[in-house]
Parts: structure tokens; C-alpha cells; sequence
């Protein structure tokens, strides 16, 4: 807040108030000001010159009424009397953000982890076809980190660099979908050839990981279509010609099968499969394992 006041002599002899000279209040708020500059009061009793003041407190208390200031401090006050016969204003509350502590430690934290999306998201753009990197094989380590401002700066902002190195570990899927082949077609009896049947195999990703070192450990649930593998050509060239009792039975004899063997013939009034083996379909209908 600032003002005017007004100095009178109290004595005839003329008067230089110093700048910076003390005055105050005299009852109410306590509001004490400074004179912005030096000011002579002529030599005669009750004569008087007008000078600035600010306050030397921030904010509303340094808005004072007309009349009010009318103490001077210091040995000057025995030779001048104050008053100000207009109010001082222009003082206010106003917030003023202040960077603390805890702003940089939300800051840091909230770009550490936009900084670890961006790092996956980069990484798993350079992967080759097929290949996965697991989120929890993710090691982010900050490298450097600097803020702009300073803990207790006014700034409405807090901001900051910071440098990371990230990596992670690539797993090869087509590898690990052969891993559940072999493991799904060794399930079968001793002796017994399997193959997977195409696009049935389904598998699932344990989400917890466990790290050691370089390595990740993780479980992997595999299923799929399987069925014995069987010679479509062998199959062919013994059924051709037969009746359908006689393609049934030698099927239930030579091929290991979960139920019996359904054989049809188009148009239904023929008796006998075709000859030629290209015009026998052979549909393998299998289950899951």
C-alpha cells in the first residue's frame, strides 16, 4: 500500500525529514511506513510539506484511513508532527504459487512413468515378427535429471528433464509356440505320432514374472486340436473300391481312432467307393487336448 502524508513543524526552525523516516498508526491496526524521499519543512512553526510513504508490510494492513497515521518514530518526532489526510491504498491478498518439494517428487514421478510407456512402446516397435517383450522384463533406470525451478521459486509451473535407459527381454514367440507343440503331441500314448491340427493351438501368458538377471521366468497354458498322424495317401489307396462295411472295418483295424469311422458314398445308391484315390476326402475330425 502507499499514500501521502503530511509533516508540520513544531518548531520555527526548517525541518529536513530523511527518506525511509518511520511513521505509523496511532490506534487500530498497527500499519507502520516508510517516506519514499528526503522532504524539507519550512522554518516556521505549523508550517508543513507533503511526501509518498509505502508500507512496510505487505497486504490489507497497510490500508489506512484518512487520519490515522500520526506517530513518527525516531528523534525526527520531536520536532514534526504527521498526518495523512487521504488513505493509503493499494494493498491486497494475492496467491502466489511456490514450487515445493513435493511438486518435483510428483513431477519426477509422473514422468518417470510416462518415460517407461514411451521406452516399451519404442521397444516393442523394434521387435522382428513374432517376438514379445513382457512388461514386468521392463528395467528403467534414470540416468539424469534436472529441474528448472528451485524449492520456494514463485512459478505457477514446475518442470524438468530427465534422461532414462530402458530395456527389456525378448522372448521369441514363434519358439515358444513350438515349445507348446512338442509339449501338447507328447501327451499321447507311448508310440503314438501326433500333430497339432492348424490354427487350434490357443495360449495364455502367466501376467506375474519372475526376473533373475537376464532371464524371466513365466508359465505358459497351451491348448490345441490334436490328431494322430495319419498318411492321407495310405489311407486312400487301401479304401479305394471298397464297400462301406469293408472301408469301416479296415479303418477301425488300422487306424488308432477315438470313435468309429463314418464312410459315405455320393450319390447314395452306390455301393462302392471310388477308384481313383483323388476322389476320396478324407475329413479328420479330432479332439482337444
Amino acid at each position: 500500500a502507499s499514500g501521502e502524508v503530511i509533516f508540520a513543524n513544531r518548531t520555527d526552525q526548517p525541518v529536513i525529514v530523511p527518506k525511509g523516516t518511520i511513521v505509523r498508526t496511532g490506534s487500530g491496526v498497527n500499519a507502520r511506513f516508510a517516506t519514499v524521499s528526503d522532504v524539507e519543512v519550512p522554518g516556521k512553526l505549523y508550517a508543513h510539506a507533503r511526501v509518498g510513504i509505502v508500507a512496510l508490510d505487505p497486504g490489507p494492513v497497510g490500508n489506512a484511513q484518512p487520519l490515522t497515521i500520526n506517530i513518527v518514530e525516531g528523534d525526527i518526532g520531536y520536532k514534526v508532527d504527521v498526518l495523512n489526510t487521504s488513505p493509503t491504498q493499494g494493498g491486497t491478498v494475492r496467491r502466489t504459487p511456490v514450487v515445493t518439494a513435493e511438486d518435483f517428487e510428483r513431477l519426477s514421478a509422473k514422468l518417470l512413468e510416462q518415460l517407461t510407456r514411451d521406452a516399451y512402446a519404442q521397444l516393442v516397435g523394434e521387435l522382428e515378427e513374432g517376438e514379445f517383450i513382457p512388461a514386468q522384463s521392463l528395467d528403467v533406470r534414470i540416468m539424469s535429471q534436472t529441474y528448472d525451478q528451485v524449492v520456494g521459486q514463485r512459478s505457477a509451473v514446475a518442470s524438468m528433464t530427465m534422461k532414462v535407459v530402458a530395456r527389456g527381454t525378448a522372448v521369441d514367440g514363434k519358439a515358444l509356440e513350438q515349445l507348446a507343440i512338442q509339449f501338447l503331441i507328447q501327451r499321447g500314448a507311448e508310440g503314438e505320432e501326433l500333430q497339432i491340427i492348424p490354427n487350434s493351438l490357443v495360449i495364455h501368458r502367466s501376467e506375474e514374472i519372475e526376473k533373475d538377471r537376464d532371464e524371466i521366468l513365466f508359465s505358459v497354458q497351451a491348448r490345441g486340436m490334436v490328431t494322430p498322424v495319419i498318411d492321407i495317401a495310405r489311407l486312400q489307396a487301401h479304401l479305394r473300391g471298397k464297400t462301406i462295411a469293408a472301408a469301416e472295418a479296415w479303418l477301425r483295424e488300422n487306424v488308432m481312432l477315438a470313435v468309429p469311422p463314418q464312410v459315405s458314398v455320393q450319390p447314395s445308391w452306390w455301393e462302392r467307393l471310388p477308384w481313383l484315390p483323388a476322389r476320396l476326402k478324407v475329413h479328420i475330425l479330432a479332439g482337444e487336448t
